[in-house]
């Protein structure tokens, strides 16, 4: 390869991971948080199948951690604690825990036809057994949709 083939290679190099990169859906964060961050990205996983990753950071050590699914936007308030929002309709939901540094990744392959949106949000819990007292913090929203 000689020098004035370099910056060539280089700009194909870019144009391809751009292009690769691209992916045929959008992810928005949307709504307030009460403490805990929530995030997501699609990432290609071979021809035509994607991957979506849903984050969640600014939470407690090994907190409780529900992850909340749904297709409407809401805004519903709750109080367990402290006034949040439930920023989605409950359709399914799924428990799991925080790492010590207080974040959750969830990974889930999109299916194929998919054509549609969905939204998700988080909701650490806590219950404080010296109080009796349940603390509910969720999450800002994140709307995964096809183009």
């Amino acid at each position: 390869m000689t020098i004035r083939s370099i910056p060539a290679a280089l700009v194909a190099a870019l144009l391809a991971s751009t292009v690769a990169a691209q992916t045929p859906y959008t992810v928005q964060q949307y709504g307030p948080t009460c403490g805990p961050i929530a995030q997501g990205d699609v990432m290609p996983r071979g021809l035509n199948n994607y991957q979506f990753n849903l984050m969640l950071s600014s939470a407690a050590s090994q907190e409780h951690v529900v992850l909340i699914m749904g297709l409407n936007e809401t805004a519903t308030p709750i109080n367990f604690g402290m006034p949040c929002l439930l920023l989605t309709e409950l359709i399914y939901t799924e428990l799991h825990t925080t790492t010590m540094g207080g974040t959750y990744t969830w990974h889930q392959q999109i299916p194929q036809d998919f054509l549609g949106q969905a939204r998700f949000q988080f909701a650490t819990v806590d219950f404080c057994q010296a109080t009796g007292r349940l603390v509910v913090r969720t999450s800002n929203g994140v709307q995964l949709a096809h183009i």
